[in-house]
């Protein structure tokens, strides 16, 4: 006979602040954006937002170093042949499409 896992009560006070989280998050994360505001964010330069001002910066997708394309603003890697722009940055490094697009085009870039 299988033991059935003991209930354990999460006071209704810890639960409250963790559903105003989730909400917080949830609405950071599904906030349309409009083809205009992606497009700008899209042609922010990557240099600080992925770090370059700081020493070499690591491809978010493989072990290899990114070499700066300051004509175009953005990134290459050799190794998995990708070019990376600032949205990309963001996306890859897991932040959702609503809050890496704020962020860029409020100009709070930074590291993900």
């Amino acid at each position: 006979m299988k033991k059935r896992p003991s209930k354990t009560r999460i006071p209704a006070h810890a639960l409250d602040g963790i559903l105003d989280q989730v909400r917080e998050v949830r609405a950071r994360a599904t906030t349309p954006k409009t083809p205009e505001e992606i497009r700008r964010a899209r042609r922010v330069d990557i240099w600080k937002v992925a770090g370059f001002d700081q020493g070499p910066v690591s491809c978010p997708c493989c072990p290899s170093i990114l070499q700066y394309r300051p004509k175009s603003g953005k990134a290459f890697c050799p190794l998995c042949y990708r070019s990376i722009h600032a949205l990309d940055w963001f996306l890859l490094g897991g932040v959702p499409l609503g809050e890496a697009v704020e962020r860029l085009n409020q100009g709070t870039g930074g590291r993900p």
